[in-house]
């Protein structure tokens, strides 16, 4: 799988117009994300020595992070890279849009491109080709690198860009943070559900083209 997303796949063909940013630049919302992560391990902490009036707040300041959507859509990305990186079908289910009830009305309404894959269609068959792909590789870590965020559809929609850095699980980025692996781009449409999560209903990626500037610096639509 490793040499297949090095570049066994034709490269996407990237128009060279800069996508424009959403509502806050990325370095913005890096930190408020990271401010999330560490305020859910201080809320644990705080939990675990029964420091109860110190968990109080600091939950009420995790619930003012998680309702901030620019959050909420980079946390459901990352949720993403974590199921992929672990290996988990489990987590994967949590993280696609749908339900597997056959009365689900979103069940075929989730699609995904794989590199050097057929186009498929459908949350179980999506499903099913993460599994696949879970058995047949060894343990690897997938390193996500944000572009950009932009809601669509009124705030319904969110389309999140990325660099992709695949790599052995062991495998630590370089001094940079850079590749350390093949690089792929990648590009992750989620919808907002009646409950207020952000879930994942396409997914695309594929390999990147030698070319003077980053990929994703070249992100258009």
């Amino acid at each position: 799988m490793l040499a297949l997303l090095a570049g066994a796949a034709p490269a996407l063909a990237l128009p060279t117009r800069v996508w424009p940013r959403a509502f806050a630049t990325m370095s913005e919302m890096s930190g408020k994300f990271d401010e999330l992560e560490a305020t859910k391990r201080q809320l644990a902490e705080a939990v675990e020595n029964e420091r109860y009036r110190e968990a109080a707040e600091l939950r009420d300041a995790l619930d003012s992070l998680a309702s901030d959507e620019e959050v909420a859509i980079l946390a459901a990305n990352d949720e993403f890279y974590t199921a992929f990186s672990g290996k988990s079908v489990k987590a994967m289910e949590a993280v696609w849009a749908g339900c597997d009830e056959d009365s689900c009305p979103v069940m075929e309404e989730v699609f995904c491109s794989h590199p050097g894959y057929a186009f498929v269609t459908g949350r179980q068959n999506v499903l099913e080709s993460f599994g696949d792909i879970f058995q047949t590789t060894p343990p690897m870590r997938v390193r996500c690198l944000v572009d950009s965020v932009r809601l669509l559809r009124g705030g319904l929609s969110a389309v999140v860009t990325c660099r992709e850095i695949v790599g052995g699980a062991d495998e630590k980025p370089t001094a940079g943070g850079g590749a350390a692996g093949p690089e792929l781009v990648a590009i992750n449409i989620f919808e907002k559900g009646e409950d207020g999560a952000w879930k994942l209903v396409m997914r695309q990626a594929g390999p990147c083209r030698a070319q003077a500037r980053p990929c994703a610096d070249n992100i258009s639509v």
